[in-house]
């Protein structure tokens, strides 16, 4: 018997070799006819088919005629076409390792089978897409622009058509961009270039806002680039002995940028120079006209001196001690008009102990301290209306107003409580008179109607006048 290595018979047949035995006289006109089936179906390349018949023949007459060589051929197409037929049903379900792997199989035996050669150069060219393509994806992922660049062109070199790696491969670039941009302003931020950090980073802000951390180093570049500009004015203005003008761009300078190159040395000369001319001209110009914060910072400048030292500490240490009673002054103005009573009265109490001569603050003092008063007793008499202790609450209001009438709605409600006392006392009497009628015509006597005692929300007057009425 031939095996056909284990391939199963597609063609079913219900000859046996008993058959055969039986139908000897037929047996060479069988085998003849099967085995020119079999060549017809090897011309017309139905390799299954064939190899069914030629199992037949094997079965009866294994040497029959070329009956083995054409079993290998035979088993050699069907490894063929079953190869090819996996390859293509793995390139149309996207199984593309699959496809090199059956299709390589077809090629390495017969280079010419069919188109197997052309679908397995289109599966290996998408298995290097795939490959190519997940690279890319990682390399983007990484944040390695550059790498990304290439693996994506590489890509589109492959299939120009290929859905994204063009988009991905443009947004590298984007990317890229940006980061170079982003290194560049560095390098200029470094160098002390701000103008030039300033425009990059602008444009990096105008391409992608809110890129890294490019709003912040924006603003520290435009900081930067006025320092240079407040810097070069103060030094201008100290040539030309401007030196108010000096000290205020030169304090703007510091204040931005302590350490910018000899910024705190020419301030500290502007301020020593103005100093000694605000000494000589106009010296008591601020204290008369109370403009203390002026003269302290003037006078502050002069201590450090070698003009006028012992003057200018004394003039410094009034100013400052006028600069402090304006400043609690204004703060409890500010505090007495939003209301904020205890904290007025520490700022009042401030200014009366830094200058007890002042004719404003007593009388302001005394006022924040009515306020405070009267804000307590009205929380006070509201918390016992709440509770209902009428009586403390009546005497709080009653106070509030003698205090200050018409202090917010102190007067009606202390009306409603004396109203609500009335009503109490008349309900008393009302109940009374009933205990009365109801022990003395006890068989005649109908309820009266209750009375609402609970006061409570309800209008007031109301109920006195349904009491008063009951009680009539």
């Amino acid at each position: 018997m031939i095996s056909f290595r284990g391939i199963r018979i597609s063609q079913k047949t219900s000859w046996t070799k008993q058959d055969v035995a039986d139908r000897q006289p037929d047996r060479l006109l069988w085998l003849g006819g099967l085995y020119e089936k079999a060549k017809e179906c090897v011309a017309h390349e139905r390799w299954e088919e064939a190899l069914g018949y030629l199992e037949q023949i094997a079965l009866a007459e294994p040497q029959y005629r070329d009956t083995p060589a054409l079993a290998g051929q035979v088993w050699g197409q069907v490894r063929l076409k079953r190869a090819y037929d996996k390859g293509i049903r793995c390139l149309r379900t996207g199984d593309i390792q699959g496809a090199v792997r059956y299709l390589s199989l077809v090629v390495e035996e017969n280079p010419a089978y069919r188109d197997a050669q052309r679908k397995l150069q289109a599966a290996q060219r998408q298995a290097q897409l795939v490959k190519l393509y997940r690279r890319g994806l990682s390399y983007y992922t990484r944040g390695r622009w550059q790498e990304a660049i290439e693996t994506f062109g590489m890509v589109l070199a492959i299939e120009p058509g290929h859905p994204h790696a063009l988009p991905l491969l443009e947004d590298s670039r984007f990317r890229l961009r940006l980061d170079m941009l982003y290194a560049s302003a560095l390098r200029m931020l470094q160098e002390g270039r701000w103008q030039a950090a300033t425009g990059t980073l602008g444009e990096i802000q105008d391409l992608s806002p809110g890129y890294r951390d490019v709003p912040g180093r924006l603003q520290e570049a435009k900081a930067l680039k006025s320092v240079i500009s407040f810097y070069e004015k103060g030094v201008e203005a100290c040539r030309q002995g401007r030196w108010p003008e000096a000290i205020d761009c030169l304090e703007q300078v510091v204040a931005m940028r302590q350490d910018y190159r000899d910024a705190a040395q020419l301030l500290a000369e502007a301020r020593e120079e103005a100093g000694l001319l605000y000494m000589s001209r106009r010296q008591r110009l601020a204290p008369g006209a109370e403009r203390w914060t002026e003269a302290a910072e003037h006078y502050e400048a002069l201590a450090s001196t070698r003009a006028s030292q012992r003057q200018a500490h004394g003039c410094l240490a009034e100013a400052q001690r006028q600069r402090q009673v304006a400043q609690a002054y204004s703060e409890g103005l500010s505090k007495l008009r939003s209301g904020q009573w205890l904290d007025a009265l520490v700022c009042f109490k401030q200014v009366l102990a830094l200058d007890p001569d002042n004719e404003e603050a007593p009388r302001l003092l005394e006022k924040a301290t009515m306020q405070r008063k009267l804000e307590t007793l009205y929380g006070q008499a509201e918390r016992n209306v709440t509770a209902g202790q009428w009586a403390a609450a009546e005497q709080q209001l009653a106070q509030i107003n003698r205090l200050q009438p018409g202090y917010r709605d102190a007067r009606r409600q202390l009306e409603e409580i004396q109203l609500q006392a009335q009503l109490g006392e008349l309900v008393a009497a009302g109940q009374a008179a009933s205990r009365q009628a109801r022990e003395h015509l006890p068989a005649v006597y109908a309820p009266a109607p209750s009375i609402d005692a609970s006061y409570g929300s309800r209008d007031v007057a109301s109920q006195l006048r349904k009491v008063t009425a009951l009680i009539e």
